[in-house]
């Protein structure tokens, strides 16, 4: 009797242990990306309050950060349908998993392997961000005084700053390859909508205090037409 006994507990005890293990190294993976999402969202929300911003969010906050991981990760520009891509290939990936486990394990553990299987090219997306990220913060010493000296040069005009900073060579590839977004996106902004987008990717790519600062500062400089050479 007692062995049915130990062997009924077992039977439920093990599969929630395994939920529990299951559930702690998924926060393990993700929690830093899941606690810097929402930070991130919280230092734009203050960004735009300082400067009066009033933006429209046309997707939602999980379609922009896909789409600002992708971007600041990969060397191409990436459109909408491309971020509709791989969030649709990510949930595919996930369902096709699950059903295929389905057949080998119980519902939870096939549960846990097909979000661990869709959810991987996204952790490999932000190890290769998180490693350009740290790569390119180092260009701060050298990309915010080449952005002053070029907004000084130019009679302050912030949008022929960002254009000749983004070919000179002694920045970093990274950083010119992000110059150069900003400048195509600030020569064709129609609002202030498109001038928010433009600035934002730009300060994740970085994910530092100082590119939030000097987001700030590009877009007073812009959009206010305020001379922020003292801000920078």
């Amino acid at each position: 009797m007692k062995p049915n006994i130990i062997g009924i507990l077992l039977q439920h005890t093990v599969p929630w242990g395994c939920v529990g293990l299951l559930a702690a190294g998924l926060w393990f993976i993700f929690g830093t990306s899941i606690v810097n999402m929402f930070k991130e969202v919280q230092r734009y929300r203050q960004l735009e309050k300082t400067v009066s911003a009033t933006k429209k969010k046309s997707q939602g906050i999980i379609f922009n950060h896909i789409y600002k991981v992708l971007t600041a990760t990969l060397s191409k520009e990436i459109s909408d349908l491309g971020t509709y891509t791989f969030i649709i290939g990510s949930i595919s990936l996930f369902i096709f998993s699950f059903l295929t486990a389905l057949k080998l394990f119980s519902f939870i553990i096939s549960l846990g392997i097909a979000i661990i299987i869709a959810t991987s090219p996204y952790v490999l997306l932000r190890l290769k961000l998180r490693s350009v990220q740290i790569e390119g913060s180092y260009d701060a010493n050298v990309l915010v005084p080449s952005i002053t000296n070029e907004y000084k040069q130019h009679y302050f005009n912030m949008i022929n700053a960002v254009e000749n900073c983004a070919v000179r060579e002694d920045i970093g590839s990274y950083s010119r390859k992000n110059l150069f977004r900003l400048s195509l996106a600030l020569k064709a902004y129609y609002s202030e909508e498109d001038l928010d987008k433009a600035i934002e990717r730009f300060v994740f790519a970085y994910n530092t205090e100082w590119a939030i600062l000097l987001g700030l500062n590009i877009k007073m400089a812009i959009h206010k037409g305020i001379a922020v050479s003292s801000g920078l």
